[in-house]
């Protein structure tokens, strides 16, 4: 839990609550439901300090570790503390600081969900599309860098998942992070490195613990098209589309404009 990774969720809390109360039509009693929630639970947790009513985490993986939820609690207090928190999250409920740091005291005696239902967080370790979710529940569903890892014909199913469980009036805003991950711990290689590799030859070259879809902004668009999700508003991060440029294109991704399939982060976000 470095001060980068701890921020760099903040970040996208700040957007998915702008993008919210920009859009949706009840942007201060909410419900929240979020994919992937990692080994940290920085998101849900600010997000209920923030004023969220009820927080459902899902992750098709138990990633989440007890020991890592109260790492995140320091790190928010510590944040909270040196007036640091403000800055990405606006109004804090003061009430609900309380709470998290009386849970720091009697942590070692309870479990995770334990510690999480008192934070009105529902922890949830399976696939999302098999979950019991009240139609027409959710006010605002988000997810951050969780796309990139699903294959698609999954990604159309959980996005009619979302389409039924969201409230009319409701928000969905998701990062998705399209650059190579490999790139992120290999600086020999660009972000792009990965789609000059046919399907066949990236199934040996992928790796099952965080798989890459290699999808791009195009697939995605289209995913919501044939969902039937409008995409009100699409966010997309500045790019260097002269690196591409040096990439031998594999064929499938030589379909759509070059200036598309160069994008590698966007946030897409939808009024339902």
């Amino acid at each position: 839990m470095t001060d980068e990774l701890f921020e760099d969720k903040l970040l996208h809390i700040k957007q998915h609550l702008y993008a919210f109360q920009k859009h949706s039509r009840n942007p201060w009693d909410y419900s929240v439901l979020e994919l992937g929630t990692g080994w940290f639970p920085v998101i849900p947790v600010c997000l209920y300090m923030t004023g969220a009513r009820e927080i459902i985490t899902v992750d098709i993986n138990p990633l989440m570790k007890k020991q890592n939820v109260k790492k995140t609690f320091k790190k928010i207090i510590e944040y909270y503390n040196n007036n640091k928190l403000h800055d990405f999250l606006g109004d804090i409920r003061q009430d609900r600081v309380e709470i998290i740091k009386k849970s720091l005291y009697s942590f070692n005696n309870v479990q995770i969900n334990e510690l999480l239902q008192e934070l009105n967080i529902r922890y949830v370790v399976n696939d999302i599309r098999k979950i019991s979710i009240r139609d027409n529940s959710i006010d605002l569903i988000i997810s951050n860098n969780t796309f990139e890892h699903i294959k698609a014909e999954h990604l159309k199913d959980m996005l009619l998942s979302f389409k039924k469980f969201i409230v009319p009036g409701g928000v969905m805003s998701h990062f998705i992070d399209m650059t190579d991950h490999f790139a992120h711990i290999d600086k020999t290689i660009t972000v792009y490195n990965f789609l000059k590799f046919s399907d066949k030859q990236w199934s040996l070259i992928d790796n099952r613990i965080q798989p890459q879809n290699r999808l791009r902004l195009p697939d995605y668009r289209l995913l919501y098209k044939n969902a039937g999700i409008d995409i009100t508003e699409e966010i997309n991060r500045d790019h260097d589309i002269n690196i591409i440029k040096t990439i031998k294109l594999d064929s499938k991704f030589k379909t759509s404009p070059m200036e598309d399939i160069a994008v590698t982060h966007s946030q897409i976000i939808s009024l339902i």
